[in-house]
């Protein structure tokens, strides 16, 4: 499909970067140079479906784009997850860079083997490029379809595959999902394991030579009121300030405006600790000004704590989204963030300010590379839209780690990026990008 693609694409870059990192007064008082920070963020959009879309395809077509103009983002740094259970296996992958499993763009594209049933769902979608900057887009849409109905599915998938170099192996994957409704009550089981005779997480074979690892599994419970789901899922949380949710293995309970969750967090975003406890707990509410969720989460046995407020409205002149997260126990740090978008002159303008303060005891969370000593990132850009589907573009981003002062320098970086796409053909684009 990558070859089809680049038959018909045509990209042409052109890139000089000149970096000139530097040292204001206020951020650092010892001499020396400072280092490059890379704070920028991949961009996740969301083609389809739309935000708050009501539909009766019960087989939704689910598109995502995922870009980046400085750095590359490996395929296994995505995640698509629906209502907390990960599709990202089943997804389909696309991009124009000549590596596989290395890109700046990517288009990913996933329907469903099998019709969802009627009910709200989340889409959620985490990036991670390799500076270690982090991004995640949520996504809300109404499936209407029949009714629950009594019913009894089964589907199994099966993949096998043997590689004869550079290492000899065998690798066996298999997906299972069974679904039983019952009264206007839905139960499913989602699971898949992988069977090989290279060593894996085990360090001892389970059957004979071969390995055996149970990849994910997901019990859910499902009907007008609520949704409770057991196993190894992904916590749809709702927060641009903290990455929580991945490789989460535990319960999780939802409602119209409520969201429960306890158990066992590995998150690869990292609190520096392989396997935390975890528990946590939301509260939404809509209205005609915008859409307020408080939260709250402790973890590591309740050691840490932190409650955190976010507000997003949208009105004829743009949208407006603001959260603040602050620590309460021993570390009582903070963290806050501000993004705006809005049309001006038929320019359309967006904004993010994000600051993460060193004793905030979620640090490690953080979409910020390197937010343990404190780190603040500023992003504004505009794109203006050309007729005969022509597009310029203009970022400029500016960011700094080491607020509390604790190293002998401040890294800190700005960047500025231009950029020009055109359609040449019916299925050809062309872009011209200078980053300085």
């Amino acid at each position: 499909m990558q070859r089809c693609i680049q038959k018909h694409q045509l990209l042409v870059t052109c890139l000089l970067a000149l970096v000139l990192p530097f040292m204001p007064g206020e951020l650092a008082e010892a001499e020396g140079v400072a280092g490059l920070a890379d704070l920028t963020p991949p961009l996740i959009t969301i083609m389809s479906p739309l935000p708050d879309s009501v539909s009766a395809d019960q087989r939704p077509r689910i598109i995502v784009e995922i870009s980046h103009d400085a750095s590359k983002i490996e395929r296994k740094a995505v995640v698509l997850s629906l209502n907390g259970i990960e599709i990202t296996a089943d997804a389909d992958f696309e991009n124009l860079d000549d590596d596989l499993d290395l890109a700046k763009s990517w288009k990913i594209s996933y329907r469903p083997l099998k019709d969802l049933a009627p009910g709200d769902y989340v889409l959620q979608v985490d990036a991670r490029d390799l500076g270690g900057n982090g991004a995640r887009q949520q996504l809300r849409f109404t499936i209407t379809g029949e009714e629950l109905r009594s019913d009894l599915d089964l589907g199994i998938t099966n993949t096998l595959s043997y590689d004869l170099a550079p290492l000899s192996k065998m690798r066996n994957s298999t997906s299972v999902s069974a679904g039983l409704g019952v009264a206007e009550q839905r139960f499913s089981l989602q699971l898949r394991t992988n069977l090989t005779d290279y060593p894996g997480t085990r360090l001892e074979p389970i059957f004979g030579r071969y390995y055996l690892s149970l990849d994910q599994y997901a019990l859910t419970w499902q009907n007008r009121r609520f949704t409770l789901k057991h196993g190894k899922i992904n916590v749809p949380f709702r927060s641009g300030l903290i990455q929580f949710g991945l490789g989460f293995e535990g319960t999780h309970l939802t409602t119209a405006k409520w969201n429960f969750f306890r158990g066992r967090s590995g998150s690869s975003f990292g609190l520096g600790m392989s396997v935390v406890d975890s528990l946590g707990a939301a509260y939404e509410h809509s209205g005609e000004k915008g859409d307020t969720q408080v939260y709250v989460l402790l973890v590591d046995s309740a050691k840490t704590k932190v409650l955190g407020i976010r507000n997003e409205r949208a009105s004829a002149a743009g949208t407006l989204r603001s959260e603040v997260a602050y620590g309460l126990g021993p570390a009582n740090g903070g963290t806050f963030m501000l993004q705006g978008g809005t049309m001006l002159a038929g320019i359309i303008l967006s904004g993010d300010f994000l600051v993460v303060q060193g004793s905030f005891p979620l640090a490690g969370l953080s979409p910020l590379s390197s937010s343990r000593e404190g780190a603040y990132r500023f992003t504004v850009s505009g794109t203006k839209l050309l007729p005969e589907d022509r597009k310029l573009s203009l970022s400029f981003a500016q960011g700094a780690t080491n607020l509390n002062r604790s190293a002998t320098v401040t890294p800190k970086s700005q960047s500025l990026s231009l950029g020009f796409s055109s359609q040449w053909g019916p299925e050809c684009t062309w872009q011209v990008t200078y980053q300085g």
